[in-house]
């Protein structure tokens, strides 16, 4: 069964810091933690934010989206929040990835379709 077959459940989450996640889940891998890339989206709305998430999830397993509370994209402690929105959701067999820069861009065709 592929990602496309079953849609991402989602998750959003509002950090005290005043970030916004977006973090769309397909399946976590059995019996191991699993890493979850993400990729900060400053100066956009959640809603962008969940359609970015669930876009990116397309070829992985899980995909966060993090929308800093300022428009500059600054954050002390981005990891933290990441951890703080797993724990929260109960999401134990999730764990922080590496960060990713262009995720959140329109997929091919070709490669949406696989």
């Amino acid at each position: 069964m592929s990602t496309q077959e079953h849609p991402a459940s989602l998750t959003v989450y509002r950090d005290p810091t005043g970030a916004q996640i977006a973090l769309a889940v397909h399946r976590a891998a059995g019996g191991v933690i699993t890493p979850v890339p993400w990729q900060k989206l400053p100066g956009v709305g959640l809603d962008e934010a969940v359609e970015a998430a669930m876009r990116a999830a397309r070829s992985t397993r899980a995909f966060a989206m993090l929308v800093p509370a300022d428009d500059g994209g600054s954050m002390a402690d981005p990891v933290g929040v990441l951890s703080r929105c797993f724990q929260r959701a109960d999401l134990d067999r999730l764990s922080v990835g590496p960060e990713m820069r262009g995720a959140s861009k329109q997929a091919p065709a070709s490669v949406a379709a696989e």
